[in-house]
Formats: structure tokens, C-alpha cells, sequence
């Protein structure tokens, strides 16, 4: 079995992580949260969108 050319796997950052909060609360489909982490100057948030959703439109990045 070929390993997948892309993954699902997303991550947003903010310093403030009421920020990471509203982004999940403002979504329209369910996502998996599998690890936010601290790193010295921001949070990090890891997560994957539901199998039913398209993932072209879900960039990684930093919450402005």
C-alpha cells in the first residue's frame, strides 16, 4: 500500500488562546484535536477535519 501523497492533518497558532476557542466555535463541521502545545511564544493547536469534509478549503496558519 502507497502512503498518501497529503494528509489531513491542520494546525492554527495564536498567542491568545481564546483566539484557538472561537476558531473551533465558528467552524461548521466537527474536527479531531489531537494535541495543543505551548511553545514558549504561541499555542498550537493540531487538528483533523471529519472524513466528510473537503480539506482544500482548510489552510494551517496563524489566527490573525
Amino acid at each position: 500500500m502507497k502512503p498518501p501523497k497529503f494528509t489531513r492533518l491542520r494546525w492554527v497558532s495564536s498567542k491568545d488562546q481564546n483566539k484557538l476557542v472561537r476558531f473551533l466555535e465558528g467552524l461548521t463541521f466537527r474536527v479531531q484535536i489531537y494535541q495543543i502545545v505551548f511553545n514558549g511564544s504561541e499555542f498550537v493547536m493540531f487538528f483533523v477535519p471529519d472524513d466528510g469534509v473537503a480539506i482544500d478549503g482548510i489552510m494551517s496558519g496563524k489566527l490573525k
